[in-house]
């Protein structure tokens, strides 16, 4: 998208709502990380349990072709750290803003490359966690991958948008300091049409992307969360979400650990379903709060 059109898309908002979002994103890396670390610590391997999935060795050859000898699954574990860096870096360009009301008509470049990156990450999160859920129940489940879970808009989500997942997992990875570098200098001028030619021209995208993608990722770069009527909403869902997804990605955890014993815990197993239930049932919550902001906004798709 267009930085243009994107600025176009973003409604009126304070200073104090990106802060807001960056304290809801610092919260879902550190319980994604802490949900990696608790299966790493009792010896579940990701890696390994995805080897057979199509998709996980799409990704994995992905990687290795951009130069990177880790899989997927560990670089991301890795990068969780870097965003952690990037995120902060927001707030403290952030906390420089002046105390206006900021909208599209004003937005700055510097402010657009902020919420991008914010965008980007939330993005990440969704889908580091929704993949973490997908090889967890490959884990426990006696089929193959490809019917181990059950969720099958999940699996729509991560086939179409891996790539684009790969593209941030590369770049954060490999120049993370130019990146922080890149948000730093991003020009606190507004945005229009001469001034985004005339970067582009003299300093290439990078003057105005501060993470460069190949692929385009569903709902990224449309700044749907920015617009006042829907945060509120979609605050909610996110949190609702990332919770329960966390709390039952720490049952298959331990399911997975107790069978490894030869053990089975028929309640956990229930529990872990009534979990499913409730994140489905979430995401599709989400799904309808874009789908309906799409129909009022359909300039921005």
């Amino acid at each position: 998208m267009q930085l243009t059109q994107y600025a176009r898309g973003v409604k009126t908002f304070k200073k104090s709502d990106i802060l807001k979002d960056i304290v809801v994103q610092e919260g879902f890396l550190d319980s994604l990380s802490n949900t990696l670390k608790l299966g790493k610590s009792n010896d579940i391997d990701l890696t390994s349990i995805g080897r057979n999935w199509v998709l996980i060795k799409a990704m994995d050859r992905d990687i290795d072709n951009r130069g990177i000898q880790i899989d997927a699954v560990d670089l991301a574990a890795t990068n969780l750290r870097y965003w952690g860096q990037l995120v902060k870096a927001c707030g403290e360009e952030v906390r420089k803003m002046p105390d206006t009301l900021i909208s599209g008509e004003t937005l700055t470049i510097k402010q657009a490359a902020v919420l991008q990156v914010l965008d980007q990450c939330n993005f990440y999160c969704t889908f580091l966690t929704t993949l973490t859920e997908a090889l967890l129940s490959i884990g426990l489940s006696d089929k193959d991958p490809a019917n181990a879970v059950k969720n099958t808009a999940d699996i729509q989500m991560l086939n179409k948008t891996w790539m684009y997942f790969n593209d941030l997992n590369v770049g954060i990875f490999n120049t993370l300091p130019d990146i922080l570098k890149r948000l730093k200098n991003a020009p606190d001028v507004e945005i229009d049409e001469s001034t985004i030619d005339i970067l582009g021209k003299n300093k290439g995208e990078l003057a105005f992307t501060p993470i460069p993608t190949k692929n385009a990722g569903a709902h990224v770069f449309l700044p749907m969360y920015w617009v006042k009527s829907m945060r509120m909403e979609l605050d909610l869902a996110r949190i609702s979400s990332m919770t329960e997804s966390n709390e039952q990605n720490a049952m298959k955890i331990e399911q997975l650990m107790n069978r490894r014993t030869g053990q089975n815990d028929v309640q956990l197993d229930r529990q872990i379903e009534i979990y499913q239930s409730r994140i489905i049932k979430n995401r599709s919550k989400i799904d309808d709060i874009y789908a309906r902001y799409e129909r009022k906004e359909p300039s921005h798709a």
